[in-house]
Parts: structure tokens; C-alpha cells; sequence
């Protein structure tokens, strides 16, 4: 039930269907569609990517034993925006889980936690990394969170890609 509440909340009007298949099972889903219509049963296959990628994260975020340590890389795969900010809200509300990410959204979404005080500041690490050219080795960097959610000093090169753009767009 849980599951199925949380798959609602990153992509919206979604049902999912279990089906026995011998000793497997089988996904198929249902999608609410505008006049309380619902599609047919859609296989797995015929869904997004960020549908079936998401879907075992959940499932490991809430099932896990209070002591659990959960590792993810790029939870962000073929999500929308919004339903990272929703996987954020989840994984801020759980076990302590270690994330590889690229996503400015998944990052905020962790900052909006410490905001909404889902968790504070002390409870989330943030790494970024640059590589040392010279020696080509990696240096990482722990950035400093304030209790309303901001990066206190992000280094040059952390997410300024949006500010890149804009001023060029923009011009200023």
C-alpha cells in the first residue's frame, strides 16, 4: 500500500498490478485518466523508464530495517523533476541512504528536507568533487548546510550550470 502511495506521488495516476507468474511475478499498471477513466493494463515494458527504475527504490526505502544503510546511484533516472523532489521527500523521511547523483533536483530536494525540517543539517552530508589534473586524483569537498536548507559557500562549479544559462539568455 505504502509503495503504491509513494509511485502515485512521483508519477501521478498510477496503479500498479501484481501478477503471479510461477515462482516470478508480473508489473502491469493502470493509469487514471481525465473523466475517472483508467487505461487498460500496460506492461512493464510499454512504461517509462523512471517508472520501473524508481519502483525497487521505494521498495528498499521502505522495507528496510531501521539499522539499514541504503546505497543509490543516480535515483534520478528518468524521473520528472517533480517526482524526484517526491523520492527526496521519502528518502529524507527514512534509513540513512548514501546517493550518487548529477541531479540539481535530487540535491534540492535534500536541502528542502533540512528546510522543512524533515531533517537537520548535521543528518546530511553533501560531497562534491573535482579532479586535481596534476596528480588526477579526486578532491572531495564536504559543503557546509545551514539550518533553512543553503549551501554555505558552494565551491565554483557546483550546480551553476541554471546560473550559466540564465546569464547567457538573460545577459545579465
Amino acid at each position: 500500500v505504502q509503495v503504491e502511495r509513494w509511485l502515485r506521488l512521483v508519477s501521478p495516476n498510477i496503479k500498479i498490478n501484481i501478477e503471479p507468474a510461477g515462482e516470478d511475478f508480473k508489473l502491469k499498471y493502470k493509469f487514471n485518466r481525465e473523466g475517472n477513466t483508467i487505461t487498460e493494463d500496460i506492461t512493464a515494458l510499454n512504461t517509462g523508464f523512471g517508472i520501473t527504475y524508481v519502483l525497487p527504490i521505494l521498495i528498499a526505502v521502505l522495507s528496510a530495517d531501521k539499522d539499514a544503510i541504503i546505497l543509490i546511484e543516480n535515483p534520478e533516472a528518468h524521473l520528472h523533476p517533480k517526482g524526484q523532489a517526491v523520492l527526496m521527500e521519502l528518502i529524507s523521511k527514512a534509513v540513512q541512504i548514501i546517493i550518487e547523483s548529477h541531479s540539481d533536483h535530487i540535491i534540492n530536494g535534500s536541502l528542502v528536507a533540512v528546510n522543512k525540517k524533515w531533517i537537520t543539517p548535521d543528518r546530511l552530508s553533501i560531497y562534491y568533487f573535482e579532479r586535481e589534473e596534476h596528480g588526477h586524483t579526486a578532491l572531495s569537498h564536504r559543503l557546509q548546510i545551514s539550518e533553512t536548507g543553503r549551501i554555505i559557500r558552494p565551491p565554483k562549479g557546483f550546480f551553476d550550470q541554471i546560473d550559466i544559462d540564465l546569464q547567457t539568455l538573460t545577459g545579465f
